[in-house]
């Protein structure tokens, strides 16, 4: 995409490199490209800095949110197995907090009140995906945020989210 004029530049399908790669060598300016936005796979990372190889590598949003998703709910089947049983409770656990009616709201932390680190979890993954959502983010914005952002990963460090908070950090 061409960010500059906000066009699609180009789309290929494809998922490996060799299904790639002739299209990739022959791309014209790719040692000008100066962002590479993608899902955090090794795959394409390994892509992404033979081929755009001055370009800084960008896990987007979506894929961040599923993933801090994806550790939160492994982690509640681990606490609490038959919870996912619960009809809706999934549903609720998935959604980000400020979709949650008041009634809804109210019976997931009933719910959670049973469970202390799950609540303290729950309230640790509302946070990263805050964060990871925050759109209009200025440089100075940015200083601002990144101590707390930074904070919440030193919390989970020693969590049953370490693995997650390893991650983010890199």
């Amino acid at each position: 995409m061409d960010l500059k004029n906000h066009k699609v530049f180009d789309v290929k399908l494809g998922r490996s490199e060799l299904s790639l790669r002739r299209y990739l060598r022959a791309l014209e300016g790719r040692d000008q490209v100066q962002v590479v936005v993608m899902d955090m796979s090794e795959t394409y990372r390994r892509i992404a800095q033979r081929y755009f190889p001055k370009a800084t590598i960008v896990a987007d949003r979506f894929h961040v949110v599923r993933l801090i998703n994806q550790h939160f709910l492994k982690v509640w089947q681990q606490h609490h197995p038959e919870g996912r049983k619960n009809r809706g409770l999934p549903s609720l656990m998935r959604r980000h907090q400020w979709r949650l009616s008041d009634e809804q709201h109210e019976n997931l932390m009933s719910y959670l009140a049973e469970f202390p680190v799950l609540q303290a979890l729950y309230v640790a993954k509302q946070k990263l995906i805050r964060f990871m959502l925050l759109k209009t983010l200025t440089a100075r914005r940015a200083r601002k945020k990144l101590p707390h952002y930074l904070e919440l990963l030193e919390q989970l460090k020693d969590s049953p989210l370490r693995a997650l908070a390893k991650t983010l950090k890199s």
